[in-house]
């Protein structure tokens, strides 16, 4: 029924039913009790109150949210309506008539459709988002409401543009210059607070709240720090700006805007690489913690992992450091600039156990709970456990038992990794059968490094043998090993294997079984398991034959020098000793020490057979005596003879025929052989005029003290 207010009739009801208004209806009628939404029961003219049978479609805005100043279409469509004028009206949710240029109005609808706008009001208010909703009636004022539309949104229009902090961080003591600009900013006066503060106070600013004017779109102010010398670390608040003091209802915000302590502090590290095995400083880093314009007193730290996680309270192949992983510092100066130094130390690791690089910082605190960080050092690194490689042949790779300490000195290199400084090693020698003060002078000890080129650098000697040579030792096989403890359980490296040459022998020889007198012989010694070095030895001599009488070049007895490879002594000869005798011996020995020392090799022995006496050429020659009355010479000279380092005389027994020189027999004369010469000068055996004819000449040599063995004749051409 379109009737709001007094009576309703039953003709009423017939219109309604699209009937003519004198149709006889009762109220219990099926399509009246359908009409008032009674379908039993008790029913009244008052249910049909409202109530239509005409379906009146839905009515749909062309948005639900506008911003301030811009208009809603509404439109209506989709039911069995009546041509005619309909009438709209806003209902208001959260907003009021301020917001409408108009708040109800009509609008007329043919062929079931028909449309109406409602234009919203732009204000410099902020309020927010506001909604509402439109409904239809049959009348102005919508007496009775036949549609209502969905729930709109009206949002806020005004633009107050951005509130900029510059800048946005300052330290204790400084302003934060605050700006407001945008597009239409209404002229007037605006107002401001910090608020939503995080470790600070209002206590920390010198103002919380203020005005400021704007004017063409801008305006600004400044909010103030103060400044102290309390460590609260670093605080944040945001600045904003509203409509009334108070700040009701908030226009635009700043960011966060942070204000740092006027007290500052720092941390350097020195050196900030550091190892788990050497000396000095290479373990202990140093953290110098600074402060500037803060208070003097107790400061504390803690440790902040960066690359695995560091262990405390360590010590000797365990953990990472010896400190704790917390403590305090107290600082010494003044409240402008103090300071102080924690010192770290590394866990020394020498076991050869495997421990990776790890890397840390170190924070500080202004409070012993740890809450208000106020320093971190650079990143520290504790580099890897030592590394150990052994396997190197020792140089050099094999040594002897006689000689210089050069010959008999060994040395054995690993090489350390990750070290810094130096460090006590402690080495051995296996196997076992490598005894000390028998094949090396030690065979334990320990040695400082490493030294140059992370080389560890292990040096022994093999015992000299010399005076004991008459007792000869085996070669041997060895290899040294390094601990990192003085009791030798922290096995490190073992090095590549070594030899020790056996003990040296030695092998003499003469150049012959035997030498005639007259000729010459020497006698080599050849060594074995010698080292490449001159070393002095000495000789002996023995035998039937006397040095001196029987042979000679060299002494009896004497100095022997020699290196590793065969030694011969030379320049020795059989004498002529002008006896006939048996033959003689002469034996060598070779001996350590002295003349009288210990035999070291065999003893050879070498024969000297008497001397033949033989002269290859003997020369008779003659000059002259053609005739009767001339002048004649005859000479002798030992022409070819082998040479010897003595003088020799021969006896010469000569004849001449004939001849006016010589009565009967034999003449005798002796020439002379210069040492190392091998022939005579000649010697005169007659001259003069001859007076008879000759018929020839001869003559014998031979060794003083010698039988003769050599003959030569000269015949004819004698006068």
């Amino acid at each position: 029924m379109t009737t709001p207010t007094g009576t309703i009739s039953m003709s009423d009801v017939n219109v309604e039913l699209s009937k003519t208004s004198t149709t006889t209806t009762s109220l219990n009628d099926t399509d009246v009790r359908n009409l008032a939404g009674v379908p039993s029961g008790v029913i009244s003219m008052n249910d049909l109150r409202g109530k239509s049978a005409i379906n009146y479609g839905t009515l749909t805005p062309n948005f639900t949210s506008r911003a301030e100043g811009q208009s809603f279409t509404f439109t209506l469509a989709g039911g069995t309506l009546p041509n005619g004028t309909y009438y709209w009206r806003v209902d208001h949710i959260t907003t009021d008539g301020f917001d409408f240029s108009a708040t109800q109005g009509s609008f007329s609808v043919s062929a079931n459709t028909g449309n109406f706008t409602i234009t919203t009001v732009l204000d410099a208010l902020v309020e927010g988002s506001k909604t509402f909703q439109v409904v239809l009636g049959d009348a102005t004022g919508v007496p009775v409401v036949f549609v209502t539309g969905p729930t709109c949104t009206i949002t806020d229009a005004t633009n107050y543009g951005t509130l900029t902090a510059t800048p946005t961080s300052r330290v204790e003591g400084s302003s934060f210059s605050i700006s407001l600009s945008g597009a239409n900013l209404p002229n007037g006066t605006y107002y401001w607070v910090a608020d939503t503060f995080s470790n600070m106070s209002a206590a920390d600013l010198t103002a919380t709240s203020g005005s400021f004017t704007v004017t063409s779109n801008a305006g600004s102010f400044t909010v103030g720090t103060v400044q102290d010398t309390v460590w609260e670390g670093t605080g944040t608040f945001v600045v904003r700006v509203g409509e009334a003091s108070g700040v009701p209802v908030v226009h635009v915000s700043t960011g966060t805007l942070s204000v740092t302590d006027y007290s500052s502090a720092s941390a350097s590290v020195s050196p900030s690489s550091v190892y788990r095995l050497g000396n000095g400083s290479a373990r202990n880093p140093v953290v110098t913690f600074s402060i500037s314009n803060g208070t003097v007193g107790t400061y504390y730290w803690n440790i902040l992992n960066v690359t695995g996680t560091l262990v405390g309270s360590g010590g000797n192949n365990s953990g990472d450091i010896t400190n704790a992983l917390t403590g305090s510092i107290t600082t010494t100066g003044t409240t402008t600039s103090n300071s102080g130094n924690l010192t770290l130390t590394t866990s020394s690791y020498f076991d050869g156990s495997t421990v990776a690089q790890k890397q840390f910082q170190v924070r500080f605190y202004s409070d012993s709970g740890r809450t208000n960080l106020i320093a971190t050092s650079p990143t520290i690194t504790i580099n890897a456990a030592p590394v150990y490689t052994g396997g190197y042949t020792p140089s050099p790779a094999t040594l002897y038992r006689v000689g210089s300490s050069a010959s008999r000195s060994g040395s054995s290199s690993f090489v350390g990794a990750n070290i810094s400084g130096t460090h006590t090693f402690y080495w051995d020698v296996t196997p076992s059968t490598i005894v000390a003060s028998t094949d090396l002078v030690a065979t334990t000890g320990s040695v400082v490094g490493p030294v140059v080129s992370n080389f560890i650098t292990v040096l022994y000697e093999v015992v000299d043998r010399y005076s004991q040579l008459s007792s000869t030792l085996a070669a041997e096989t060895y290899q040294v090993r390094i601990y990192g403890d003085s009791g030798r359980t922290m096995l490190l490296a073992t090095s590549g294997t070594g030899t020790i040459a056996a003990s040296p022998t030695f092998s003499a020889a003469w150049s012959g079984a035997s030498v005639n007198e007259g000729g010459s012989f020497s006698v080599t010694v050849t060594p074995s398991n010698h080292p490449a070095e001159l070393i002095t030895y000495y000789y002996s001599t023995g035998g039937t034959a006397t040095n001196g009488t029987d042979w000679a070049g060299a002494t009896a007895s004497g100095v022997y020098t020699m290196d590793d490879g065969p030694g011969t002594a030379s320049g020795l000869y059989a004498k002529y000793d002008g006896i006939v005798d048996s033959s003689e011996t002469v034996s060598f020995a070779l001996r350590t020490g002295s003349t009288s020392g210990s035999i070291i090799s065999n003893q050879p022995t070498i024969t000297i057979n008497n001397a033949s006496g033989t002269v290859t050429t003997l020369t008779l020659a003659k000059t002259g005596g053609a005739t009767l009355g001339s002048t004649i010479t005859i000479t002798l000279r030992i022409a070819s003879i082998a040479a010897y380092p003595e003088a020799r005389t021969f006896n010469i027994d000569y004849r001449i025929n004939g001849g006016a020189y010589t009565t009967s027999g034999l003449l005798v004369t002796t020439i002379t052989v210069n040492a190392n010469a091998t022939s005579s000068s000649t010697v005169t055996i007659a001259s003069g005029t001859t007076t008879t004819a000759l018929t020839s000449a001869d003559a014998r040599v031979a060794l003083t003290g010698h039988t003769t063995k050599t003959s030569n004749t000269i015949t004819g051409g004698f006068i």
